[in-house]
């Protein structure tokens, strides 16, 4: 018998010899984890065959037929002993640590049975870094410096790829339980694609999780001649298998699956006993589902803030409702509390708040070091429990912590207010160019893992910067950063005579808090705006944006147009630009910017339409009472731009045109209608009737509103949905109109040209 082993990898070599080598050497150089290595030949070519024979000392199982990467899948999980496998294509580059993130997000997870890492070509999200290296005549990335890229980005953040967003198989990592779960992979795809997401969306429905490990590296080859022969051979065929097996028992076109086809098990040589000790993997957890943790579904790396806290109920309630109006969507917020009077009561049910109750005091270095070892994110905050703090706070820094070389962040200039006298300060730290003390404290999760913090109740953070060298420390100079409070209870004291206490206007710090506070309070709104190729438009639909009255609001732009329009967004506030590399149907647009989006109501923002400033006003507080959780205006004014004509419909027509009775650019949401499985369909058009439908299905109430003028549905020639106003469906249902209130000749003419403009590029 062969003696136990925790993790087998395993090589799918079928051509281009030169491949399978850059895999054994970066293998040799980046996998410190202990292993068994197992070439799986897969009908190699003569050439690949020849350089088989000269590794006679890495075990071997061949087929002399090209059977593709199902079997090959099969063959290395034949192995019993193994507590998790790895089926690598040849010319699979992994990069420093691959294996030991991939299989410590794996043990950390519950449900957990396959995992994948970022890599430079996949199909999917995967792909972290696209084009580079992917063309034959290109050099390979450097494998080193995209791992430490990835690795800082996003340090332990990982994400569920479920059906549609498959793992891709060129780095298939699989654990013994869902091999033993889901069964053997089906051999029917041959070596053709298609294969790896039968096998994920069999895992899927018995409960098991699929992870993109994002900070794990493998660097992938171009495609090879034979690969590329056979995606173009079986690709349609395959994929059209993939649908007839998991789609039409869901269409009820068929009562059961089709069996996997399975080739008769082939012995497998006995794996030689190799002089490498045990990995300590824990033992096999069961699926039993456990309540999951607050995982990010936003690509930008998760914030995780720290919050020790004790005898400080008074200022708690601020703080966290500070921490929930933060602009930052993907944000943690993990409370520490050895009080004598527990707080659990002012914690909210928010499944990004996480409140420990420690059963005995601490110091607060040793509850930071706690807080740090639950932090989930690459980047961690300090949230002091009695601190002021503005909704871009998180953001900033995170965007700090991103520059090259930056271990740490904060500010050595401070805002201190003091209730009680009604007196402000500005605190200046003057020790020199290098400071070793930070307001507002923020670092790589990695440097805290290499030096945690001390166990002081006072001068923990100082003495945790010390450790961070000088040209490491990012200096925000901002005192606005945070406005921290004087009071008796404050943990250090304070010495108001000493030179770098500094007395500032308080009326005027006030007064900007209360405003803020203003904005930041006032529930957040987050526009959404799928674009492509209506470059001419965008400053148009910015400038609406800009104007509009409701302080705490965002726009989400979401673009897979030809040409980016990320330099007519970049010095715009409060906008925020996602660029998708491949097309997109306009209702994946608009879950991809609700995914991306942590506001309290969504509201559509048509990249060709006129908004007053008063249409978010208009739509968003009419639903705030909770009555109703959708609201749409009805078509009032419609505008056929290049004829300068306005345009007003019956009511029985507009009801014939539009579900719901109201006009789909206008449709605005709960964002929990969203989180509670609302969709848009997969499609380019009445995709914002599909969602209202699903939303109506689930119990969701529509509030139909009268347009005032609050918004103008443009028509010219590059609309997506095509009709002549005044004639369609019933023409006598038609009127002729007049413009709304604000909407100006000279807004007519900028209209016009855009519309000419966009009709000339398209």
């Amino acid at each position: 018998m062969p003696e136990p082993v925790e993790v087998i990898i395993g090589i799918r070599v079928f051509e281009e010899p030169q491949r399978l080598h850059a895999t054994l050497q970066a293998l040799a150089a980046h996998t410190a984890v202990p292993h068994r290595l197992l070439l799986l030949g897969d009908g190699p070519d003569a050439e690949t065959s020849a350089a088989l024979s000269t590794l006679a000392d890495i075990e071997q199982s061949s087929t002399t037929e090209h059977l593709g990467g199902a079997s090959c899948f099969n063959r290395l999980t034949m192995y019993p002993a193994a507590r998790a496998y790895v089926l690598l294509e040849s010319g699979a580059r992994p990069g420093p640590d691959w294996l030991d993130r991939l299989l410590a997000t794996m043990m950390r997870t519950p449900g957990c049975g396959i995992a994948g890492p970022s890599t430079n070509r996949s199909s999917n999200q995967q792909c972290l870094f696209p084009g580079r290296g992917t063309e034959a005549n290109e050099q390979p990335p450097d494998d080193i410096a995209m791992a430490r890229l990835a690795a800082r980005r996003f340090g332990h953040l990982a994400r569920p790829l479920v059906p549609r967003l498959d793992l891709a198989d060129f780095c298939y990592v699989v654990s013994r339980e869902t091999v033993d779960g889901v069964g053997p992979a089906d051999e029917s795809y041959g070596p053709g694609p298609c294969w790896e997401m039968d096998y994920n969306i069999r895992a899927y429905r018995a409960g098991i999780t699929a992870l993109w490990v994002c900070a794990a590296w493998v660097g992938r080859a171009p495609v090879g001649k034979r690969e590329a022969e056979d995606h173009a051979i079986l690709g349609v065929r395959n994929r059209q298998r993939y649908a007839d097996t998991f789609c039409l028992k869901v269409a009820h076109k068929a009562t059961s699956y089709p069996s996997p086809v399975v080739s008769p098990r082939m012995p497998l040589q006995q794996l030689r006993p190799l002089p490498l000790p045990d990995l300590s993997l824990p033992a096999p957890q069961k699926f039993p589902r456990e309540p999951r943790r607050y995982t990010p579904i936003e690509g930008s790396p998760l914030a995780s803030c720290i919050m020790p806290t004790a005898e400080r109920r008074a200022f708690v309630p601020r703080a966290i409702a500070h921490f929930l109006a933060q602009d930052y969507a993907p944000r943690e917020l993990i409370v520490i509390d050895d009080g004598t009077d527990s707080i659990r009561d002012l914690i909210p049910n928010d499944e990004r708040i996480r409140y420990v109750r420690l059963s005995a005091k601490s110091t607060i270095g040793a509850k930071r070091n706690h807080a740090c070892r639950l932090a989930a994110g690459p980047y961690i905050l300090h949230w002091d429990d009695d601190d002021w703090y503005p909704s871009d706070r998180i953001r900033r820094q995170v965007a700090a912590l991103q520059l090259p070389d930056v271990e740490a962040c904060g500010s050595s200039e401070l805002y201190y207010f003091e209730p009680k006298t009604e007196m402000a300060y500005r605190y200046h730290y003057r020790g020199g160019d290098s400071p070793v003390w930070f307001g507002g404290l923020a670092y790589l999760r990695s440097a805290w893992e290499r030096h945690p913090f001390d166990d002081l109740q006072m001068g923990e953070d100082v003495r945790f910067l010390g450790h961070i060298a000088p040209a490491h420390r990012h200096d925000l100079h901002d005192p606005a950063l945070i406005v921290a409070t004087l009071h008796p209870g404050n943990t250090s004291p304070k010495h108001l005579n000493n030179p770098c206490w500094l007395r500032e206007d308080a009326q005027r710090l006030t007064a900007w808090m209360a405003e803020h506070e203003r904005r930041m309070l006032t529930p957040h709104v987050r526009c959404i705006m799928p674009t492509r190729n209506r470059r001419a438009f965008i400053p148009l639909a910015l400038a609406c944006f800009q104007t509009q009255e409701w302080p705490n609001k965002e726009l989400v732009i979401v673009d897979d147009g030809e040409q980016a329009v990320e330099d007519l967004v970049a010095r715009v506030e409060n906008v925020r630009y996602l660029r998708l590399d491949c097309r997109h149907s306009i209702g994946e647009k608009r879950n991809l910017a609700c995914a991306h989006s942590s506001g309290s109501y969504i509201v559509h923002w048509d990249d060709d339409d006129w908004h007053a400033p008063n249409r978010i006003s208009r739509q968003v507080e009419p639903l705030m009472n909770g009555a109703h959780d959708l609201s749409g205006l009805n078509m009032q004014f419609l505008l056929e731009v290049q004829a300068g004509a306005f345009w007003q419909i019956s009511g029985q027509l507009h009801g014939r045109m539009f579900v719901g009775d109201v006009l789909g650019g206008t449709l605005t949401f709960a964002r929990k209608v969203w989180l509670d499985g609302a969709r848009y369909p997969d499609t380019n058009l009445a995709e914002d009737a599909g969602l209202i439908r699903n939303a109506q299905a689930m119990g969701k109430q529509l509030l139909r509103l009268e347009n005032g003028g609050e918004y103008i549905y443009m028509r010219h020639p590059g609309n997506t949905w095509q009709f002549e106003p005044g004639g369609f469906i019933d023409p006598g249902g038609w009127r002729r109109g007049e413009a709304p209130a604000g909407f100006s000749p000279a807004l007519l003419q900028r209209y016009r040209a855009a519309s000419r403009q966009v009709a000339l590029a398209g």
